[in-house]
């Protein structure tokens, strides 16, 4: 099965203010919900896998938040991505240069308002 693993700083949630915003959500950073981005993941016809680097009961918590009840969804920490990525899949995040060596495997890697197609 296709997955799709989307990121939740600065990719699922947008802040308000510039810069990057490790863990922005539990520091009471002003964001809004990457509409564009959970509008995609709606259609997406595969598994989701919500992530970050502040562990997956941090994006637990933002992406019950953000996502709608229709989307079903499991979460991740960033060290444990690419355990079982395979080709096909897709990573979206706002720091996509970090997964570039996963595009040597067929993995698609995407910043949050790139079309992944």
């Amino acid at each position: 099965m296709r997955k799709i693993l989307v990121d939740v700083d600065d990719t699922l949630v947008i802040y308000k203010s510039n810069g990057i915003h490790p863990y922005g959500f539990i520091h009471g950073d002003p964001f809004e919900p990457n509409k564009e981005l959970i509008d995609k993941l709606k259609n997406f016809d595969g598994e989701i896998i919500i992530w970050s680097g502040g562990g997956a009961g941090y994006a637990q918590r933002v992406a019950e938040m953000v996502l709608p009840d229709d989307i079903v969804f499991n979460c991740k920490t960033k060290g444990d991505l690419d355990i079982d990525m395979v080709e096909g899949d897709v990573i979206v995040d706002d720091q996509k240069e970090y997964f570039t060596s996963l595009s040597a495997i067929g993995v698609k890697v995407v910043s949050p308002f790139e079309d992944w197609g």
